[in-house]
This record gives C-alpha cells, sequence and structure tokens, in this order.
C-alpha cells in the first residue's frame, strides 16, 4: 500500500498518463482501501474460518499489480482492485488481533510483533522499490517483486484466516486450539453458571422458607 501510495503517479506518468489522471488516479485507490470496511465488516461477524475472505484480498492485489504491468491502459479497473485489497487486508490483520487471542496480554505482544513487523516494511518497502527502478530503468522488476509479495501474503493468509483461538494453559505456555472448541467450553462454562445461579436461588428460597417456620 505505501509502496503504491509513494509510486503510483510516476508509474502512471511513464505509461502515457497526465499528471492530472495520476493524481486523480492515486485519489482513487486511496478512497478503494476505505470501501472494504462496509463490505467486510458485516461478513467478517457471520464466517469463522476467514481463509477464503483472506486469501480473496491476496489474489486482488495481484490481479491489480498483474493489470498495471499487462493493461496499464485499464488502470483505472486495477487501482480500485488493489485499493480495495489492502484496505481489506488491513481490516482483517488488525482484527485477527482480537479475534486470534485469549487475552490482553496476548493480544498486545501479537500487535506489537504484527505492527512492529507491517510498518517495518511500509518503511523499507517503497525505498527498495525506487531503488530497484533506478537500478534497472524500468518499473518491471519492482512490480514484480510486489508480486511475489502478493504470493506470500496469499500463502500465509491460508494460515492466518483459520478459526484458531491461542489459549494459555496453566503452566504459562501458550496454545493454539480450534475455535469451535474454545466456544464449546465457553458454552460449557456459561451452562454451568446458570446452574449456580439456580441453586444458589433454590437456596436463598429454602432458607426463607425456614426462618419463615421459626
Amino acid at each position: 500500500m505505501y509502496i503504491f501510495i509513494s509510486w503510483l503517479p510516476s508509474i502512471l506518468i511513464d505509461n502515457g498518463y497526465t499528471e492530472n489522471q495520476a493524481g486523480y488516479l492515486r485519489g482513487v485507490l486511496q478512497l478503494s482501501t476505505a470501501v472494504p470496511a462496509l463490505v467486510l465488516i458485516p461478513l467478517m461477524a457471520k464466517m469463522k474460518d476467514k481463509r477464503a475472505m483472506s486469501f480473496a484480498m491476496a489474489i486482488l492485489a495481484f490481479i491489480g499489480i498483474l493489470g498495471l504491468l499487462m493493461m496499464p491502459e485499464h488502470a483505472l479497473i486495477w487501482v480500485i482492485c488493489f485499493g480495495f485489497s489492502c484496505g481489506g487486508g488491513f481490516i482483517l490483520g488488525l482484527s485477527f488481533v482480537g479475534i486470534r487471542t485469549h487475552d490482553a496480554h496476548q493480544a498486545a505482544a501479537l500487535s506489537g510483533m504484527a505492527q512492529c513487523m507491517g510498518y517495518l516494511l511500509a518503511a523499507t518497502g517503497p525505498v527498495i522499490f525506487g531503488s530497484l527502478h533506478e537500478s534497472t530503468h524500468s518499473w518491471e522488476v519492482p512490480l514484480y517483486m510486489t508480486l511475489a509479495v502478493c504470493v506470500v501474503w496469499g500463502f500465509l493468509a491460508l494460515f492466518a484466516g483459520r478459526s484458531h483461538v491461542i489459549v494459555r494453559t496453566q503452566s504459562g505456555k501458550d496454545i493454539v486450539i480450534d475455535a469451535p472448541v474454545h466456544e464449546t467450553l465457553q458454552d460449557e462454562l456459561k451452562r454451568l453458571k446458570k446452574e449456580l445461579a439456580l441453586m444458589t436461588e433454590e437456596r436463598n428460597e429454602l432458607k426463607k422458607a425456614f426462618n419463615a417456620k421459626l
């Protein structure tokens, strides 16, 4: 995302677009990143396994970049695809921090790791991209680099999108369990709490009846 915010106008200008057109398309790119918030958030609440959704974001990014390489004359379509994928990927990435963890400590640790790595890539990505362009005098090599990143993204998305939760055991070790199992345990705990509440209520009624007789 940061690579294309930085370099998309230059790529488009070298492909025959005017400066105004390139600026307009970069605006479309940034606007497209906001659309997934309206589409994906309602869907995420209904889907326990988010592998397909996560993988689809990587595929959309791949299609957008490949389109810019092969058919730059249709840049509007490719920019929208890429912007949607980046916005959706960002939403999914942030949501997984809460969905995949069991407590606040785990969420803070996972968030720190993910954002450290993510913003490290965001800071160095545009520099590497520009350096590749300067050394090769072409946009093809740096764009193929981003295609390779999309392949890695898609591979990791299949793992990150699984319905798994990190749970801390009594020994202090973190383990990964299936979310349905975790939810079953939570349901069982709720049932036991309800039974305990009923037993407490019956005991209080017995006490009242006993006190009334006295």
